[in-house]
């Protein structure tokens, strides 16, 4: 018997980088019109990392057979079998490892849905049903997925 699957996003994700955009945006037409240029540097630093947290708030979605995430950079998807280790962060931050192969899945506490908790348990229920156990890692915050994008 197969489960659902679940679907949770990252709508915190996509409402602070559009803040950023919006607000460092227009720090930036207003230093111009001020004729302040060198500031307007960081400030497009910082819009683009809020045009990166717009770009990152994708869908995860969770079965039985896999877990797969969809944002503007791609689709990213890893069968539960293929799992070989788990780390995460104190952030909260997991990251599944397989034959060279990593999958980030971001915070349950910037997840947003009406599916969220029942994620959050089957995720928990998936991690325990591998037997691996996971190892708290320092490095798992780099959100970089390897080898797991799907070719469309």
């Amino acid at each position: 018997m197969h489960e659902p699957a679940f679907r949770v996003g990252l709508r915190s994700y996509a409402i602070i980088g559009t803040i950023c955009i919006i607000f460092f945006g227009g720090a930036s037409i207003g230093a111009f019109v001020s004729r302040q240029y060198p500031p307007i540097a960081i400030f497009a630093l910082f819009f683009a990392l809020g045009a990166g947290l717009v770009a990152s708030a994708g869908t995860f979605e969770f079965n039985q057979e896999h877990i797969a995430y969809q944002s503007a950079y791609g689709r990213f998807r890893m069968n539960w079998a293929d799992v070989r280790a788990i780390e995460f962060s104190a952030m909260g931050t997991l990251v599944l490892h397989g034959a060279g192969q990593r999958f980030v899945i971001f915070p349950a506490s910037y997840w947003s849905g009406v599916q969220k908790r029942e994620a959050a348990a089957f995720l928990d229920k998936m991690i325990k049903e591998s037997g691996r156990v996971p190892t708290l890692s320092r490095i798992a915050d780099y959100r970089l997925f390897k080898n797991v994008r799907v070719r469309a």
